[in-house]
C-alpha cells in the first residue's frame, strides 16, 4: 500500500522536526561538557590549593595531573562527537528541506524560501572547526594552567 502525499509530507515534517530538535539538543550538550570540562579541571586547582598536603608529594602531583589530561581529553571527544552528530543531524534536515522542494523556485508562492545554494550543499564539519577549535583552545588553555599551578605553585 503506497502512502499518500500527505502522508509523506507529514512524515518528512516530523523527521524534519526531530533532526532539528537532535541538533538543538547536541548545541546545548556542547555547553555542557565545556562546562563539566572545565568545572572538574578548576575543582583540581582549588583542592590543591586548600588541601596542599595531597598535592605535595610527587605521587600526588602527578595523579591530579592525570585526572587533568584524562577530563581535559574526554570532554575534547565528546565535544567532537557532539560536532559530528550536528553535523548529521543537520544533513537530515537539509536533505528533509529538499524533499520539500524549500530551495525551488516558486513551489510555495514567489521566489524560494531557503537560499538556492544550499540545495545543492551539504552541511559539513569544517563549517563547525572554529567553534570546535575555539573550545579546545579553551579547555587546553586551563588544562595547561592547571598544571602548571601543580607543578610549580604547589
Amino acid at each position: 500500500m503506497e502512502l499518500q502525499i500527505d502522508q509523506k509530507i507529514n512524515a518528512l515534517i516530523s523527521l524534519s522536526n526531530h533532526a532539528y530538535d537532535e541538533t538543538k539538543r547536541y548545541r546545548d550538550h556542547v555547553w555542557k561538557m565545556v562546562v563539566w570540562t572545565i568545572g572538574l579541571i578548576v575543582a583540581v586547582i582549588a583542592a590543591s590549593e586548600t588541601t596542599q598536603n595531597l598535592f605535595a608529594t610527587c605521587y600526588g602531583k602527578s595523579l591530579g595531573i592525570v585526572f587533568i589530561v584524562i577530563v581535559a581529553a574526554c570532554g575534547a571527544w565528546d565535544i567532537y562527537f557532539d560536532y559530528t552528530q550536528f553535523v548529521w543531524n543537520r544533513n537530515i534536515l537539509r536533505d528533509c528541506e529538499r524533499r520539500l522542494q524549500l530551495f525551488d523556485k516558486d513551489a510555495y508562492g514567489e521566489g524560494t524560501v531557503l537560499p538556492e545554494g544550499w540545495k545543492t550543499a551539504d552541511y559539513e564539519f569544517k563549517q563547525c572547526l572554529p567553534h570546535y577549535l575555539q573550545w579546545m583552545f579553551v579547555i587546553a588553555t586551563v588544562t595547561g594552567y592547571a598544571i602548571y599551578k601543580l607543578i610549580c605553585v604547589s
